[in-house]
């Protein structure tokens, strides 16, 4: 008998085989039940393709990987929808190949699934650089309409139901950049539960991809996908020009090496963010 894996984890990937090791070792070191074992974690690599050393790490990694495919795809959503088509476990999760989760995440997702049974989705904390002895944590925000105006978690954060991948289905090839707060907004319409873990850093991620290379480009996607899903049409357009500001401002303090002044501005101004002293 074949036995449901608790939680699957998805990364798509391209000539990437400076950073996957280090995600997949952070996928080695969770445990459940005491020990890593493929029994209760699936890991499922969607390659598009890579010319590098990408396939020979995949291959090492047989022990973790549960499937692996490199072939062709037509972008980030496709290879992710991809890898929900094979996904078996209870709890889906999607984490980049330049990103990591901490140790214990997914430990403290199911304590979460026990201690909020009702919950369809659970998304903690993540951190998003560390510089010395500074942190910057993105936070879990309560979930609130006024909060989904805005990227209101880091999705590399979040854990779905399968359900909720099975009744809204996967993510919408035509979107560049914000495919993922697509996905949480309709999972929002259907009225599936969403539930923050305050304090539960789970992941390190890299700000490195498409929407933080593109940053207004994506802003610019988040305010249609919002509009879109029925939320209020001038607030979007209010909200796009305030975050293409704020955006602004931190690209320029960033230029002139202002680091302590970014700080201070993403835990003051922005809000979603905290500084950690280790």
């Amino acid at each position: 008998m074949t036995t449901t894996p608790r939680i699957s984890v998805i990364t798509a990937c391209y000539n990437s085989a400076s950073t996957l090791r280090t995600m997949l070792d952070s996928i080695r070191l969770q445990a459940i039940e005491g020990t890593f074992s493929k029994e209760f974690i699936e890991c499922i690599i969607i390659d598009g393709g890579s010319t590098d050393e990408t396939l020979d790490i995949l291959r090492e990694y047989d022990d973790v990987i549960t499937f692996w495919s490199s072939e062709k795809d037509k972008g980030i959503a496709d290879a992710f929808s991809k890898g929900v088509a094979h996904a078996r476990g209870e709890w889906i999760a999607i984490l980049g190949a330049d990103d990591a989760y901490l140790p214990n995440a997914f430990a403290t997702i199911l304590a979460g699934a026990e201690q909020y049974p009702m919950a369809d989705i659970l998304y903690g904390e993540a951190l998003l650089e560390q510089e010395g002895n500074t942190t910057i944590v993105q936070r879990a925000l309560p979930f609130s309409e006024l909060n989904l105006y805005h990227s209101f978690v880091c999705h590399q954060a979040v854990f779905a139901r399968k359900k909720v991948f099975d009744t809204i289905g996967g993510f919408r090839e035509q979107l560049r950049y914000a495919m993922d707060y697509d996905w949480l907004l309709r999972a929002w319409k259907q009225n599936f539960v969403f539930q923050p873990l305050p304090h539960a850093q789970l992941v390190r991620y890299s700000l490195a991809g498409a929407s933080g290379k593109h940053r207004v480009k994506a802003l610019r996607e988040m305010r249609d996908i919002a509009i879109s899903v029925g939320l209020n049409r001038e607030e979007c357009y209010r909200q796009f020009r305030l975050s293409v500001i704020k955006s602004t401002i931190e690209s320029l303090m960033q230029t002139m090496g202002l680091q302590p002044m970014i700080h201070l501005y993403r835990t003051r101004i922005k809000k979603r963010y905290a500084v950690l002293q280790d």
